[in-house]
């Protein structure tokens, strides 16, 4: 199984990507199923970014207009599972999330639980979860626990860092994932944590649209 990018990484990934894809247009028969996307009301930030991906990793056009469809449409279902409020990049966090196995509903759950919470590092942690074999029933009711708890953003990275640890190791990323969901939630108090605002901006958030 290949090595999972860490979630600040992926975090640090999204931005940089959609920050590039302001630079130069995209080839013109990417640029019509962009355009074709996005009339049909798909995001065009996160879907060129995907383009701008596959370019940057020298994959052929036909191979690069394929992905982009499919990405049309988990970005379409992504948006509608979390929300028109919902940041270019927590669409984007959300569409890969199901590019890795969740299902929309799983993600109409997450928002459910985060409430007004932004579920960009929380989908990235679950993707990353989902890439080190943790079955998405568990993956998922363990970020939802955390949600529930108002946990901070860089407790669910800490949990993310501590499964990819233990996996680095060659151990069970799912005994981890309990282990490390267990000791966060000790440490949140009943009522949700996570009420410092430095608390909860302690992981750059890219723009939204």
């Amino acid at each position: 199984m290949r090595r999972a990018l860490g979630p600040l990484l992926l975090v640090a990934c999204a931005a940089a990507t959609m920050r590039a894809q302001d630079a130069a247009p995209l080839p013109a028969a990417l640029a019509t199923v962009a355009d074709s996307a996005v009339r049909a009301g798909v995001r065009r930030g996160p879907l060129e970014a995907k383009a701008w991906e596959g370019i940057r990793k020298g994959a052929p056009e036909a191979r690069i207009a394929g992905v982009l469809r499919e990405q049309a449409v988990r970005l379409a279902q992504a948006e509608q599972a979390i929300g028109a409020r919902a940041s270019d990049a927590e669409v984007a966090a959300a569409a890969e999330a199901l590019r890795a196995g969740l299902a929309v509903a799983d993600l109409r759950s997450l928002r459910l639980a985060a409430g007004e919470q932004s579920l960009l590092v929380p989908c990235g942690v679950l993707t990353q979860l989902l890439a080190r074999g943790v079955a998405a029933p568990r993956a998922l009711d363990a970020m939802r626990t955390l949600l529930l708890r108002r946990a901070a953003d860089r407790q669910f990275v800490q949990v993310g860092s501590g499964v990819e640890a233990e996996a680095a190791r060659g151990g069970s990323a799912s005994l981890a994932l309990d282990r490390g969901v267990r000791g966060i939630s000790v440490a949140l108090p009943a009522g949700g944590g996570g009420t410092n605002p430095a608390d909860r901006t302690s992981v750059p958030m890219p723009g939204g649209r």
